[in-house]
């Protein structure tokens, strides 16, 4: 049994969804970009930055690997790495090895490595620290909850119904972001795999924090999706460690559709080019 409140989880790699959860959102507004403005200045003084992303923007990775080599944070806590690889992270960059290949980065689904390798490089002196669920633990937690593939105490709130409000939004962006082609039972499925992650990627996050030795911060590298401050990670945080000071960073795209209040700070970037998010889904 995988035990997500322990330090030792027994998981395997997994990706996250696709890429087009956000991507394929439809174009609501834009937001200025504060050309200029030192806003990397303000994350000052923060335990946890949250860095949101969209996973195959390159741009995204670029501001990330900045905000890592100017706060040089204790520790960087990748939803990309799975748990199971954090020591092997730490002993590969300790004997010189490549860690790409320590990783198994190009099996595993994500993006080119080449875009990540710049906020790899930026961490060299921070711990890495895994927080991607298990595979088989997502798949779990859409049949049966994701209480049921967790022992993470009350405070994490898995064990608490959403609002309806909550699972209808959450249901119709599911269905959305997979351009109408899946049923209301399996976005409301796909919720569950959300909040688990969720709640990972929180626990990871303050476990990583706990450890720090002196006033530097931990910050997470994570899609915007878990980013955002009303549902993802921040509100798990709030709930479990509400004194901690937490600065969510939303990197978003231009037309991604998604509030700028659900943020902290935003920073707006060009679209990366990429196939139509919905091509795959009409082809099938």
């Amino acid at each position: 049994m995988h035990r997500y409140g322990s330090r030792r989880v027994t998981a395997s790699a997994f990706r996250s969804l696709s890429v087009i959860v956000l991507a394929g959102l439809a174009a609501c507004q834009t937001y200025p970009h504060p050309e200029g403005a030192d806003w990397i200045s303000s994350l000052s003084g923060a335990d946890i930055i949250i860095l949101g992303e969209t996973h195959d923007n390159a741009q995204h990775h670029s501001i990330q690997a900045e905000v890592i080599h100017r706060v040089e944070p204790d520790a960087v806590i990748f939803e990309m790495v799975p748990i199971t690889k954090t020591e092997v992270a730490d002993a590969a960059r300790a004997r010189g090895t490549d860690l790409r290949e320590a990783l198994g980065w190009d099996e595993s689904g994500w993006p080119d490595w080449e875009i990540y390798e710049p906020v790899f490089d930026a961490a060299s002196s921070s711990r890495i620290v895994g927080a991607g669920v298990a595979r088989d633990d997502v798949h779990r937690s859409m049949k049966e909850g994701a209480q049921s593939v967790s022992n993470l105490p009350p405070d994490y709130g898995l064990g608490e119904s959403l609002s309806q409000k909550d699972t209808e939004d959450l249901t119709q962006m599911f269905i959305d972001s997979h351009c109408g082609m899946i049923t209301s039972e399996t976005a409301r499925s796909m919720i569950e795999a959300q909040r688990l992650r969720d709640a990972v990627f929180a626990m990871r996050t303050l476990e990583a924090h706990a450890l720090s030795p002196g006033p530097a911060p931990v910050v997470l590298i994570t899609g915007t999706g878990h980013a955002r401050k009303d549902r993802g990670v921040p509100g798990v945080l709030q709930q479990v460690m509400p004194n901690a000071s937490v600065v969510v960073v939303g990197l978003l795209e231009q037309g991604s559709g998604l509030d700028s209040s659900l943020f902290d700070i935003v920073q707006v970037t060009k679209p990366s080019e990429r196939e139509d998010p919905c091509a795959a889904f009409q082809r099938d």
